[in-house]
């Protein structure tokens, strides 16, 4: 390959996943998937073909969002974040002269506590604050402190769990140890530019920077890992300490577009922290302790504030989580309220404490309104929007409700106020710890419906939309009824509004909290270069395939109606592909593609350099397309179109597009039935990716789905053998990437288990196969919870599942356990009883009764047998009503 490089964008890791993994189970039980397949943002990502198999597909982008979007987002200078696997746009802040010393302008100041009396109780809960003393976390510690003393140059640890858990305290305790031996150490801030980053990581000596939230700063891990990947050699240590709430797809993302420097460091680098106070016995001193610590700071009596027998519960074994219910019962001393109401709501309860600070404080300022709901209401927009500045606070006050007309000096005053109450890196702070932030939104919500419309039109600002969507989705996860205000939040807010709501619940782990409404409100997108910027920057996959589909159909439909954007209708065609393979759409994708493939000729025609890279990927999705959906011939074409296309477009070291090409080439020569030429092209791709994942770590996701499709190609030929050794390195490969950022929506790992349970059976090893299936099972039941497309994978494995059991001894108790787990999960009344759930269910209910009347249980045999014809499906054909006959009356 020679000449011009095409542009390469890629975007997040890759998922054996989607239509293709739809199997259905023959007469012989074996497996054969349906076509079709999907793709992640910014590369090809893995289809299913024909035979449980996997190929590319790829997602591109003609740039990220704010190049697409309007004024309002273009050139604001605002961070993108995430928060809890969101995209979090972060308030600006007052930034610290250029003139300023390093550490001031890379680390937030140390908090100190203000006198007694003058703070709200929330303060004695942040972590920032120290007021109960560091406990534990003895062998934490010591791990870390061997990590920083260890001689590597450059070093990376992401540290994860919930909130409450103990990650930014240990993170201060490592920052006290680090700054005890004169390195330059401390929390970096949201702020932090470019050239600030580059000046820490440059700094001789030795350095610790921690980065919380890092999931809510995708930019500044970026701009951070990028200088990181410079730093000159012979300077230090540099050490980097991540926090988030979990990993998943925005750490994908981070080490996907990291240097390849970076990026090789943060292989291993996570570590869950897990919770504090794990063993119960433990539990009644640590909240003698803090409600000890607790009263010293605020000045309260402790008389009468002992342990509860409640703290045995799981839900006290969280250091956050003690501590609340330790400031709860010290607050409520005087309250003359019984124990259990106050272990039993300790957020509520506090939460009582804290409105009543804010009342006191409010008739100190003089605001002439100081009624609890104003002031809720007054702190709920400042939880859910924030602001950067004083003019921002005074217009965010006029969208109070109760303070909506009000003269500018009066809504100064409440932004006053609200800046003195918790002050902190921004001009207006949220309430925190974040268990008391989500109960107050949570509540205000539900009071004060017409606060809903309010948020909306308030949240004005990107760092305010990003921080809203980020603080509705986490408090909906908690209080799912907020979920019903989201559609009058769009309703009343902008088109930018609309656009960071969708780029934050791509990054969510459950994004099903937020697109339901996003999806649903396309329609009200006024601007089509919104949709075009929300398409272009969610990342494709299963988990928004719905909202990715509306957006583009939307915004094609826009741009067909006004002048023409052939760019833009390019690579909307192109995700609207992606989108619909994702949903099992798969002729309507063939079309999309058919019309992208058309678009992008002619623009690589005109424009190599800038077209020319796309050109060859949605050849290559094209060919794979046409032979899931049966149209081989026509397919081998266009692989040679994409070959010849690559000669053109890419350079010669481009590894990555020869393997996807061969890829291809392999899955069509599949369809063809031609599978000893189909093997040595998937080991074209195999050597391609090897190569590859040495020279660009980053991309060694893909490595697992290729193997994948090697040891189907082994299977076809009959050396099972060779493909059960190639499929154990397979799911190796997804369990570690599933080690490195676990996501219980990616269904990859489960549908490796499915082949890999296939081969094991062909190899004769039936025990094994089916403790890898009834893996895959209870994998996907988890995952089915919440993303319901995934539901027809699952009943064609629980059919598979059931023909390895009606092949297994029932006299062994194995069997027979997983035969009663396997029937009541068909009981389930939330899934259509026609269809092919429907038979699935008859079958394997009928099959289970039969089996147990066979071992002279004729009563339970007999109940199953009767679910059995509860269940019988309409549809079924003649001949399952034939042979099923009603059970014998009991004797």
């Amino acid at each position: 390959m020679r000449g011009r490089r095409g542009r390469s964008r890629r975007g997040n890791g890759p998922e054996a996943r989607t239509g293709g993994e739809q199997i259905s189970v023959t007469q012989s039980g074996e497996a054969q998937a349906a076509s079709g397949g999907t793709a992640n943002s910014g590369y090809r990502g893995p289809v299913s073909e024909a035979g449980s198999d996997w190929a590319g597909v790829r997602v591109s982008g003609t740039g990220p969002a704010i190049a697409a979007a309007p004024d309002a987002f273009a050139n604001s200078g605002y961070i993108h974040q995430m928060n809890v696997g969101t995209l979090h746009m972060n308030a600006r802040t007052a930034q610290e002269p250029a003139s300023a010393p390093l550490p001031r302008r890379a680390f937030l100041a140390e908090s100190r506590l203000p006198e007694k009396g003058k703070f709200p109780p929330s303060f004695l809960l942040r972590s920032d604050y120290k007021v109960v003393p560091f406990h534990g976390r003895r062998q934490e510690l010591a791990d870390l402190v061997a990590w920083c003393e260890d001689e590597e140059e450059i070093g990376l640890r992401l540290v994860t769990g919930p909130g409450g858990q103990g990650k930014t305290r240990l993170a201060l305790e490592m920052i006290g140890w680090a700054e005890g031996r004169k390195w330059t150490a401390g929390r970096l801030r949201t702020d932090c530019d470019e050239r600030t980053l580059r000046e820490l990581c440059a700094l001789p000596g030795d350095a610790l920077a921690v980065v919380d939230y890092a999931e809510a700063r995708p930019e500044l891990l970026a701009s951070l890992l990028t200088a990181a990947g410079e730093r000159p050699a012979g300077l230090g240590r540099l050490r980097l300490l991540l926090l988030a709430r979990s990993s998943g797809e925005w750490w994908t993302q981070a080490r996907v577009t990291a240097p390849d420097r970076a990026a090789a460091l943060m292989y291993d680098a996570e570590y869950e922290l897990p919770a504090l106070f794990g063993a119960a016995e433990d539990r009644p001193l640590m909240f003698r302790e803090a409600v000890r610590r607790f009263a010293e700071a605020g000045g309260y009596p402790t008389e009468g504030v002992e342990p509860f027998e409640e703290l045995v519960e799981d839900r006290f074994s969280s250091a956050l989580a003690l501590h609340m219910a330790a400031l709860a019962a010290l607050l409520d001393r005087d309250e003359s309220l019984p124990a259990s109401e106050t272990f039993r709501d300790a957020a509520g309860r506090v939460l009582d404490h804290e409105q009543r600070y804010w009342s006191a404080t409010a008739r100190a300022a003089g605001l002439p309104d100081h009624r609890p709901r104003t002031l809720r209401a007054a702190m709920t927009a400042v939880t859910c929007c924030g602001a950067a500045d004083r003019d921002e606070a005074v217009r965010l006050m006029e969208c109070v409700p109760d303070l909506t007309g009000e003269h500018r000096r009066v809504l100064g005053q409440y932004a006053d106020w609200a800046h003195q109450l918790h002050p902190g890196e921004h001009w207006l702070n949220p309430l925190e710890p974040d268990p008391l932030a989500e109960r107050l939104v949570a509540d205000a919500l539900a009071q004060q419906p017409e606060l809903t419309a309010a948020l909306g039109r308030a949240a004005h600002a990107p760092h305010q939309q990003g921080t809203l969507w980020t603080v509705l989705a986490r408090t909906a996860a908690r209080f799912p009824a907020v979920r019903e205000a989201f559609p009058e939040i769009l309703a009343n807010g902008s088109d930018s509004l609309w656009l960071a709501g969708a780029m934050v619940a791509s990054y969510l782990p459950r994004p099903d909290l937020l697109q339901p409404a996003l999806t649903d409100s396309v329609g009200t997108v006024g601007d089509p270069a919104f949709l075009l910027g929300a398409v272009q920057t969610m990342p494709h996959s299963h988990r928004n395939c719905d909202l990715k589909i509306a957006a583009a159909e939307q915004a094609l439909r826009r741009y067909r109606a006004a002048e023409r954007n052939i760019p833009a209708e390019a690579e909307l065609h192109a995700s609207l592909a992606d989108g619909l393979v994702s949903a099992n759409r798969f002729e309507e994708a063939l079309e999309s593609l058919r019309t992208a493939a058309d678009l992008y000729r002619g623009l690589a025609h005109d424009e190599p350099d800038r077209y020319g890279g796309e050109y060859v990927r949605v050849l290559s999705n094209y060919a794979v397309q046409l032979t899931n959906c049966g149209h081989h011939r026509e397919a081998l074409e266009m692989c040679a179109q994409a070959f010849a296309a690559a000669e053109r477009h890419c350079e010669a070291d481009d590894w990555f597009t020869r393997a996807q090409i061969w890829w291809v080439r392999s899955s069509v020569l599949k369809g063809l039935k031609r599978p000893e030429k189909a093997y040595k092209a998937m080991v074209k791709a195999v050597e391609e990716w090897r190569t590859e994942t040495r020279h660009s770590p980053a991309v060694r996701a893909y490595l697992p789905i290729t193997l994948m499709n090697l040891a189907n190609r082994l299977s076809d030929l009959g050396r099972h053998d060779e493909a059960l050794a190639v499929i154990e390195e397979s799911v190796e490969g997804f369990r570690e990437q599933e080690r490195l950022h676990p996501d219980p929506l990616n269904p990859s790992l489960p549908q490796a288990l499915i082949n890999y349970s296939q081969c094991l059976y062909a190899c004769d090893r039936p025990q094994e196969g089916r403790a890898v299936l009834v893996e895959a099972v209870r994998r996907l039941l988890r995952l089915t919870e919440h993303h319901s497309p995934r539901l027809p994978l699952l009943w064609e494995a629980l059919r598979l599942w059931g023909i390895r059991l009606h092949k297994s001894d029932f006299a062994d108790p194995a069997v027979r356990a997983e035969y009663q787990e396997l029937a009541t999960i068909q009981q389930r009344d939330d899934w259509p009883t026609d269809g092919l759930r429907g038979e699935v269910a008859f079958v394997v209910m009928m099959d289970y009764g039969l089996k147990l009347a066979d071992a002279g249980e004729q009563e339970a045999g007999a109940h199953w047998m009767n679910q059995a014809f509860a269940l019988l499906p309409k549809d079924a054909g003649p001949r399952l009503r034939a042979v099923a006959k009603p059970p014998a009356p009991k004797p």
